[in-house]
């Protein structure tokens, strides 16, 4: 019993002193720190920038890239290329009739940003609008169509239109702009924006012909070096034949028709 009371307090006073020496270890090693750390500041505070380094619109640093800009590199080189694109257009108009056009052209680029085309469509789907059946579902009065209908027999209205058969003409396109798009987040595409001027002779059965304009603007995508995608927004303005009383033959006048346009090019 002696012994362990004599024992106990040297055991207490061995581990308060252990503990001691730790707390004195940790707090000279945060002296430490903080002492280096001072230095730090210190030595950064020493080096800080030079303003008066700091370039000025008057510098030379400055001058080199005042007038400079950032351009996009183009997808392919067109100037002095031959040119294929066959397309087809769609007509969003009144007209009785909806118009579909299967276009070639044949084509040349001047530059990188000028293109002429020969443009030829040898052949046109028509296909009639719901307006037409409405319009021949309508009965006439004999007393005003005296001509064309006989007293006591039903007598309905007709829509005369003259077809068109084939088209020849020119069209200049200017592509003052190009980059990319994006597809997703992973890919990306090059492509150009265009401006298209045309005119063009229309024949229409019953050996007719009339003349059609057209401006258009869209965007060419670049699929390889020979072969791109192009697609666009046409506003036309065509003389076409059509009436709806019949008792006069279709006349000639200009109509407007929006067109929407898409097909292959190819640079030979």
């Amino acid at each position: 019993m002696k012994k362990s009371n004599l024992n106990g307090p040297l055991i207490r006073t061995s581990v308060f002193e252990n503990c001691v020496f730790r707390f004195r270890k940790i707090q000279l090693f945060s002296f430490v720190l903080i002492f280096i750390f001072s230095k730090a500041v210190s030595g950064a505070e020493e080096t800080a920038l030079d303003k008066s380094l700091a370039p000025t619109d008057e510098s030379a640093f400055a001058n080199v890239f005042k007038d400079m800009g950032v351009v996009q590199r183009r997808a392919m080189n067109k100037s002095g290329k031959f040119l294929i694109t066959t397309y087809g257009g769609l007509d969003f108009s009144d007209g009785p009739y909806s118009m579909y056009s299967i276009n070639t052209n044949v084509g040349y680029g001047i530059s990188d940003f000028f293109e002429i085309y020969l443009n030829i469509v040898p052949m046109f789907v028509t296909n009639p609008r719901s307006i037409v059946g409405l319009i021949q579902g309508l009965k006439l009065d004999p007393a005003e169509y005296p001509t064309t209908c006989r007293a006591g027999v039903v007598c309905t209205a007709t829509v005369s239109f003259i077809k068109p058969k084939m088209q020849f003409g020119g069209e200049i396109l200017w592509a003052p702009a190009y980059g990319k798009d994006s597809i997703g987040s992973r890919s990306v595409i090059r492509s150009d924006t265009f401006f298209k001027l045309g005119v063009a002779s229309v024949i229409y059965e019953e050996s007719q012909k009339g003349l059609s304009f057209n401006a258009s603007v869209g965007k060419t995508y670049f699929l390889d070096e020979w072969v791109g995608f192009r697609i666009a927004a046409s506003a036309l303005l065509k003389q076409t034949y059509y009436s709806v009383d019949p008792t006069v033959l279709p006349t000639k006048a200009f109509r407007f028709y929006g067109v929407v346009e898409a097909g292959i090019i190819l640079y030979l």
